[in-house]
């Protein structure tokens, strides 16, 4: 997962390649005669997605950072209401929550922020705090 999510973050790839690559679960990833092939999954609601369009300039970008032949083998799939796929826009997403838990316990830790509660009755908008990038 975390080289797959590199590889789509050097690449920078754009557009519906983004999205495409950014929703993808690296399975596995194999080296045959100097070529990398990469099986991915794809949650099925993502599938509008997949075209071979799509895909060929996908393949391309990643080439051009691979500096090899490249193959994706992208597959469909179902997935339960309970399980995750280990995509890179699922990682941003868990990022971004701990970015924002860290900033609301940040702001209920400052003294200064307790002592307006405590003198004045003051209370925090946590739905107005976002953390600084």
């Amino acid at each position: 997962a975390d080289f797959w999510h590199d590889l789509i973050q050097r690449s920078e790839v754009k557009g519906l390649e983004q999205q495409l690559a950014k929703h993808c679960a690296l399975i596995k990833k194999t080296v045959q005669n100097s070529e990398q092939h990469f099986d991915l999954l794809l949650e099925s609601v993502h599938k509008h997605l997949l075209s071979d369009k799509i895909l060929n300039r996908l393949i391309e970008t990643l080439q051009s950072i691979v500096g090899t032949k490249l193959y994706l083998n992208i597959k469909e799939c179902q997935v339960q209401a309970d399980e995750q796929l280990q995509t890179p826009r699922r990682r941003e997403i868990h990022e971004a929550e701990v970015l924002q838990q860290q900033a609301v316990e940040s702001i209920a830790a400052d003294p200064k922020v307790k002592l307006m509660r405590e003198a004045f009755g003051a209370k925090v908008r946590e739905d107005t705090i976002k953390p600084l990038l």
